[in-house]
């Protein structure tokens, strides 16, 4: 999430609609800054998910909030 981990079951629903758990089990560190705290925030919203291109996104409805791609190494 930021400095800490985070675990939470994850639904997949019919035409890429996706539940995430709430409460997250999570580490207790602390963070300095606003940026996990708005990743946390912003999962809670997440309703769908689209896979392209080696690339997962995560839509509030039909907008894009989070995009993750694999590390190239």
């Amino acid at each position: 999430a930021g400095c800490n981990s985070f675990l939470s079951k994850i639904l997949l629903l019919n035409d890429h609609g996706i539940s995430i758990a709430q409460p997250l089990a999570m580490t207790m560190m602390a963070c300095t800054g606003e940026g996990e705290k708005t990743f946390l925030e912003t999962l809670k919203n997440i309703n769908k998910y689209g896979v392209s291109n080696e690339k997962l996104t995560l839509f509030q409805n039909d907008i894009p909030l989070m995009i993750f791609a694999k590390r190239k190494t």
